[in-house]
């Protein structure tokens, strides 16, 4: 006796617009429209910012001949990645003020990273899911304000949802060419040049994924795949580091702000928190404490750009002291990365409490929605994996330097991508056979 066919579920108009072969056009069109709506609205109420100054004036004194400068005349810097300061530089050669072309350039990067999303989730999980992650991401607000800053932000968020995109695609097959691997390796180098916070996250990836694949690729040829993009990307980053080499004469392979960064970040007496929200008197006592560690007097002038961020030798002295304050009370230590954690997803430095009440309106649910979408992809056993290795490994970093919203940008994609799969299978619940 023939079993009647159980019919097919209804495929609603989401569904069909995600399968179909125009969804990557239509997400690229409603991010650059939804991303220069936004612009316009602060444009119109006086509320554009361009975030901090140090990118825009060593891109113009590049551009001008003065070198990679914030002075003219000074020595050459070692603190800053070179590759969205080469960015702007290239667009002051092309115009007097660059910004609104920098702009247009950071919204189509906007809309890279939502087609980018788009495919991860396809990929991961369905092509809904990846859709409404997408489509989620087009007006996040937290997302789309990056595109007025002329700071790094869009382009790094891009990269590293191509990464995540790599990872997703090359960890689902046992057999993938090595070239796939080999263009990991490249983005992660791109990235590294333009935000070193990335740098730790191959070594992380060979320590973590074999565990994590072994499933679907034997540890052995997991490690394999990441000493071949570790490879590149170092072979990528070579002339950065020899130029910094020969500006020095030691070898540093991106900047030298990493040792500062992890001792403020993980300093008690101000709580982790870099200068910037400090009253003067806790910006002295911080700067004192810089020019002890490094044994160099201490003046009105002093300043940490040219103290702790001159050389590698500053940095790593800095990195002993951060990790001998570890040390020394580790439970402290403890509580204060939890707090960073925080800060990561819900503290803006140096707005209005009304900004920071709506960063946590948006965040809080995002997180919340994020999570239960990990606990269904860990029930249905989806391969979530590639997408959850940045985002520990970013948690990992700012617990351990630094933290506030900024740094959450590059993570906002992977929430949301969570969250699409959450809302989902939602709707898979109230869909009906037709």
């Amino acid at each position: 006796m023939n079993t009647p066919l159980q019919p097919k579920p209804a495929r609603g108009w989401l569904q069909r617009l995600a399968e179909g072969p125009a969804a990557a056009w239509w997400i690229a069109g409603l991010t650059v429209l939804a991303n220069a709506a936004l612009v316009w609205v602060l444009w119109r109420t006086g509320y554009l910012e361009t975030g901090t100054y140090e990118y825009d004036t060593i891109a113009r004194n590049l551009a001008a001949g003065h070198g990679f400068v914030l002075t003219p005349g000074e020595e050459k810097i070692l603190w800053r990645p070179p590759l969205y300061v080469w960015l702007l530089a290239g667009l002051y050669r092309v115009t007097e003020n660059p910004y609104p072309l920098a702009m247009a350039v950071q919204i189509v990067c906007q809309a890279v990273a939502g087609v980018l999303v788009f495919r991860i989730g396809r990929s991961v999980f369905n092509a809904r899911a990846g859709l409404l992650a997408a489509l989620g991401l087009a007006v996040y607000p937290l997302f789309a304000v990056n595109c007025v800053r002329l700071m790094p932000e869009s382009l790094f968020a891009a990269l590293v949802a191509a990464i995540t995109l790599v990872l997703a695609n090359g960890s689902a097959r046992r057999q993938t060419p090595w070239t796939v691997w080999a263009g990991a390796g490249v983005l992660m180098g791109l990235a590294a040049l333009l935000k070193a916070s990335i740098q730790f996250l191959p070594f992380f990836l060979l320590v973590a994924a074999p565990a994590l694949f072994r499933r679907t690729v034997p540890p052995a040829s997991t490690v394999r795949r990441f000493l071949i993009a570790a490879g590149v990307m170092a072979l990528v980053i070579a002339p950065w580091t020899v130029r910094n080499y020969r500006v020095a004469g030691e070898c540093i392979p991106i900047d030298t702000s990493g040792g500062y960064t992890f001792w403020v970040g993980n300093r008690l007496e101000t709580r982790g928190l870099d200068d910037d929200p400090l009253p003067p008197r806790k910006i002295e006592e911080l700067n004192r404490d810089v020019a002890r560690i490094l044994a160099v007097p201490y003046t009105s002038e002093f300043s940490v750009a040219k103290t702790a961020w001159a050389s590698g030798r500053n940095s790593r002295k800095l990195y002993v002291e951060g990790i001998r304050a570890v040390l020394r009370r580790p439970f402290r230590w403890a509580a204060l990365a939890g707090v960073k954690i925080y800060r990561l997803w819900f503290s803006y430095i140096g707005v209005q409490p009304r900004v920071q009440t709506a960063v946590l309106l948006l965040q809080a649910p995002l997180l919340v929605c994020a999570g239960w979408g990990l606990c269904c992809a860990l029930r249905r056993r989806k391969p979530v994996w590639p997408v959850i290795l940045p985002v520990v490994y970013f948690h990992l970093l700012h617990a351990a330097s630094t933290a506030n919203a900024r740094y959450s940008v590059p993570l906002m994609p992977h929430a949301l991508i969570l969250a699409a799969f959450a809302l989902d299978r939602l709707l898979a619940r109230g869909e009906t056979p037709s």
